[in-house]
């Protein structure tokens, strides 16, 4: 873990984060230590949350605090959001060591505490801030989608390098109906030739790791056939059987599925409820416990309404905990819908599928920094044009299009007539 240490250096208020471990926590946190140049009003805040005799605030009177001297709300000011939320969830964690009142992300937190880029890439449901992948050109998406098609074919790491099935694999692409796929496809010998030269390099990374990216422009999808052993995957079909093995009644069918698809473990069917659910904040009930404290503790509040609003205020599906810190991950708390005493064994097996997946997780958490992402065409940030008119334009300080004389009985959508295209500078229509 770390802990702070906040100084006054001149005009400057500089705090250092200092990493060390606690003797008895099962969470390793290593580093090395670092220090920040703040503003004084973060200071002053930082410092007042440290000084707190009673209780740690909760996170809405720290953003009350802010909001006094500085006059706006913190979450227009992301760095300052994230640098207190990071300074405050340090106090938090010493207050759980300590054994003060558990909180929780809509439960003496806000529901939407922790969220922002840094820390969730592809949140989806957020206006202006979620997730959005890269804009592709057609070629772009033909190119993948053959190369999604080779890495499904079996022994394909071998069979890319081989010159004949390389040539045969070229003609079938280069006949494929691509127009009949995506409007205005087509396919080049070179697109081809790009293509195979890839999937080479592809084949050399999944020769050492047996694992590949596929489909892959801004976001990630693992692909492998090897991560899995055939031990496990018959673990796998005995726990689903396990699983089945229910009478009639209570069987959870997929909704609107006509009972063809079989919910084995579903998070949905029993998630948090505000209003409903139950809570036990003085302690940590570890797996083997919770049994015992089955209609325990006390009902979660209905959370107020949170500006980011790809949270619901009904449910949320309930995660359970990892511990990823000891030789292998052990699930430390009750999978949702999962007896812990009936299927033990299944918690072992998930055990098991969580580790194989470790090493998927790392590329594909990753994935959403630029540096690894696989490289391919060079993003276009905007058309260029050429302005048939430019001494009307310059006349008119800017480029529109119905500055350009128009074909007898050519049509023009009046609607776009007022709309400022460029700078007269610019390259124009």
């Amino acid at each position: 873990m770390h802990r702070y240490s906040l100084q006054k250096v001149g005009d400057e208020y500089v705090y250092t984060r200092i990493f060390e471990e606690w003797e008895d926590s099962d969470y390793e946190d290593g580093g090395d230590d670092e220090e920040f140049v703040i503003n004084q009003e973060i200071a002053q805040l930082i410092a007042w949350i440290d000084q707190s005799e009673e209780s740690l605030p909760i996170i809405e009177e720290v953003h009350a605090r802010y909001h006094k001297p500085v006059g706006k709300h913190i979450a227009g000011n992301s760095s300052h959001r994230n640098e207190v939320q990071r300074f405050w969830l340090l106090e938090w964690h010493s207050a759980q060591k300590g054994g003060s009142d558990l909180r929780l992300p809509g439960y003496g937190l806000p529901l939407n505490f922790g969220i922002n880029k840094e820390r969730h890439p592809f949140l989806l449901g957020l206006p202006e801030e979620d997730w959005k992948s890269r804009t592709l050109m057609n070629r772009e998406v033909f190119m993948i989608k053959l190369e999604e098609g080779i890495t499904n074919k079996p022994h394909w790491w071998e069979k890319v390098l081989n010159a004949d099935i390389i040539s045969k694999w070229k003609q079938e692409a280069l006949q494929m109906p691509w127009a009949s796929y995506q409007h205005n496809g087509d396919f080049t010998s070179k697109m081809a030739d790009m293509c195979f030269k890839d999937l080479a390099t592809r084949a050399g990374i999944y020769e050492q790791t047996k694992q590949i990216p596929v489909m892959e422009s801004s976001a990630c999808t693992i692909e492998s056939n090897a991560l899995l052993s055939n031990d496990l995957m018959q673990r796998l079909r005995a726990a689903a059987a396990l699983l089945e093995d229910v009478p009639n009644s209570q069987r959870d069918w997929h909704p609107g599925s006509d009972e063809m698809v079989l919910d084995l473990v579903h998070p949905s069917l029993w998630p948090l409820v505000f209003g409903r659910s139950r809570i036990i904040s003085g302690k940590y009930v570890t797996l083997g416990k919770c049994p015992d404290h089955c209609d325990s503790g006390e009902i979660i509040p209905e959370p107020k309404r949170p500006d980011k609003r790809a949270l619901s205020l009904r449910y949320q599906w309930l995660p359970c905990d990892v511990n990823l810190t000891g030789g292998r991950p052990q699930i430390k708390s009750y999978i949702n819908n999962l007896h812990p005493v009936r299927y033990k064994a299944v918690y072992s097996l998930v055990e098991d599928l969580v580790e194989k997946s470790l090493p998927a997780w790392d590329i594909i958490c990753r994935s959403a920094r630029k540096e690894f992402r696989f490289k391919r065409f060079g993003t276009v940030h905007e058309v260029k044009w050429t302005c048939n008119v430019p001494e009307i334009c310059a006349k008119m300080h800017g480029c529109y299009p119905s500055s350009r004389l128009f074909a007898q009985g050519e049509d023009y959508d009046s609607g776009n007539g007022g709309q400022k295209l460029a700078r007269s500078n610019a390259q124009n229509p």
